[in-house]
C-alpha cells in the first residue's frame, strides 16, 4: 500500500516458509549413532601426525523445546606436535534455491562447553560433551521443497587443527497424542432405555449424582 511521502520498493520480493516441526519417530531417532573421521594437517615434508576422532552420540534425534540434551562421547588420538581442544556444537544448515542457483547458510544453534586440551602424541583421550537444550524457536528439519530445505548436523572440531566431523541429527517435536487416538463425543442428555428394568429411588439418585444431571427413571 502506497502512502503519501513514503516510498516503497515494489520490485523486491521475499519468500516466507511457515512450517510445523516434524514429528520424531522414537523407533528411529532414539537409536545411538557412531561417527569417525581423521585429518592430517599440511602435507609432504610439513605433514603433522593425524588427528583421529571417534564420536558416540546417544541418540539420532532431539525434541525441540523439550529440555532434552544430547550427549557426545569422544575418543581422540592426537598425533600432532601441538595440543588441540575439542569443540562440539549443533549446526543448522539451510539451503536456498532460486532457479538454477542455490546458497547454503550455516548457523550455530547449540554449543557444548569446551573440552580439556589434549596434549601432543596422546592416544585414546576420552571426553563427554552435553549439548542442548534446543530452543523452541528452531524450525526443525524441513524436507526439500521448491525453494528451501533445512537440516541439522552435530559438528565436532578441534581448536589447533583443521579437523572437522559432521554427523546428521534430526530435530522435531515429540508427539503427545497417538495418531490413532479417537475422541469420543459424549451427549449431555440422559439416555433412556425403554426395555431397562425399573430403578428404585436410591439407585436413581446415585446415577443422577454421578452423571451430573437428573436421571431418566422408569417407574
Amino acid at each position: 500500500m502506497d502512502r503519501f511521502g513514503v516510498v516503497f520498493d515494489d520490485r523486491s520480493s521475499f519468500v516466507i516458509n511457515v512450517s510445523n516441526p516434524p514429528p520424531l519417530n522414537p523407533a528411529v531417532h532414539e537409536q545411538p549413532a557412531v561417527a569417525e573421521n581423521s585429518h592430517t594437517d599440511c602435507c609432504l615434508c610439513c605433514a603433522s601426525g593425524p588427528v583421529i576422532v571417534t564420536a558416540n552420540i546417544n541418540k539420532s534425534g532431539l525434541a525441540i523445546g523439550s529440555g532434552e540434551t544430547l550427549e557426545v562421547s569422544l575418543s581422540v588420538d592426537n598425533m600432532k606436535r601441538k595440543k588441540i581442544t575439542p569443540e562440539v556444537s549443533i549446526l543448522e544448515v539451510t539451503r536456498f534455491v532460486a532457479g538454477r542457483r542455490h546458497r547454503n547458510r550455516r548457523n550455530v544453534i547449540a554449543v557444548a562447553q569446551p573440552g580439556q586440551p589434549i596434549m601432543p602424541n596422546t592416544r585414546h583421550n576420552r571426553s563427554s560433551h552435553v549439548i542442548g537444550p534446543i530452543p523452541p524457536t528452531v524450525s526443525g528439519n524441513i524436507e526439500s521443497t521448491f525453494n528451501i530445505s533445512v537440516c541439522y548436523m552435530v559438528s565436532i572440531t578441534m581448536k589447533g587443527s583443521r579437523f572437522m566431523l559432521l554427523h546428521p541429527i534430526f530435530l522435531g517435536k515429540r508427539q503427545t497424542v497417538s495418531p490413532n487416538y479417537q475422541f469420543l463425543s459424549l451427549s449431555s442428555e440422559p439416555r433412556y432405555d425403554p426395555d431397562a428394568p425399573p430403578m428404585d429411588y436410591d439407585s436413581a439418585m446415585y446415577a443422577s449424582s454421578q452423571a451430573g444431571h437428573p436421571a431418566a427413571v422408569k417407574y
